[in-house]
């Protein structure tokens, strides 16, 4: 049920902020209380994701935690796709840390999907953020070499 209530608060207008950060931070709480419920926490991390600039301390926060929950639950798929997207979302100095940590997430999750260019991709523009140019060059070199005509990795 907290799943679809954050989807459908996405999808309200702008005026309804309030309910998103009441949203957020009431599902922030329940998290700490129900640590297993990676579905949950999934949702959560896409939410605080889509939330205006206002909202990045609590972004910042979901992926600092997020950090630490992964560090005990580091084979979980979908938590790990949603942190390292968040990272690439959030684009929070206090983060730089973290987003150079998020290689060996990006790197598994490419194992565990090498046919899926869009994890490379990611992958790709995370290294860009993180100066790392040849490395991002030849994830984009293997997102072509699947898919020649991808507009985003020219």
């Amino acid at each position: 049920m907290r799943t679809q209530y954050l989807a459908f608060l996405m999808k309200l207008p702008t005026e309804f902020a309030g309910q998103r950060k009441n949203a957020a931070t009431a599902t922030e709480r329940w998290l700490t209380r129900h640590d297993e419920d990676t579905q949950v926490r999934t949702q959560y991390l896409a939410f605080v994701q889509q939330l205006p600039p206002e909202f990045d301390e609590m972004r910042k926060q979901a992926a600092l935690k997020t950090a630490e929950w992964l560090k005990k639950h580091p084979e979980n798929f979908d938590v790990c796709t949603g942190y390292v997207s968040l990272l690439l979302a959030v684009r929070h100095p206090d983060l730089a840390v973290l987003e150079a940590e998020s290689i060996p997430y990006h790197q598994w999750i490419i194992a565990k999907n090498p046919k899926k260019v869009g994890y490379r991709l990611t992958f790709g523009d995370q290294l860009l953020r993180l100066e790392k140019y040849a490395e991002a060059k030849a994830e984009f070199e293997q997102v072509l070499a699947r898919e020649p005509r991808h507009q985003l990795a020219h």
